[in-house]
């Protein structure tokens, strides 16, 4: 082997490695709260089951305009089932929004209201 003369010398070290139970216990801060989280809402929607009419509560409700995407999921048989139609929407306000639609319990929620 040829050792290029500009090369930083690169020397190899080693050091023990911890088990996963030796690393220190990581610390939770209420300031953070996890990314796309749930929240329900009311989703007045056609004979077809898609939406016409949003209300986050607590917000003014919006008229949906368009969907952009639609698909659904159906997973976990194993454990738990889930069986949700997904959508993105864009509404009134031009706010867009991703729904679900849990098919199991007839519940609508939003993941990034």
């Amino acid at each position: 082997m040829v050792q290029d003369p500009g090369a930083a010398e690169c020397t190899a070290q080693s050091r023990p490695l911890n088990p996963i139970n030796q690393n220190p216990p990581m610390r939770h801060s209420h300031r953070f709260k996890p990314l796309g989280t749930p929240k329900p809402v009311v989703v007045r929607s056609d004979e077809q089951g898609n939406p016409l009419h949003i209300r986050v509560p607590g917000k003014p409700g919006q008229n949906v305009t368009s969907i952009r995407e639609h698909w659904r999921i159906d997973d976990e048989w194993w454990r738990q089932t889930i069986s949700r139609e997904y959508m993105t929407v864009v509404l009134n306000n031009e706010k867009v929004m991703t729904l679900y639609h849990d098919l199991l319990t007839n519940k609508w929620y939003t993941q990034n209201s």
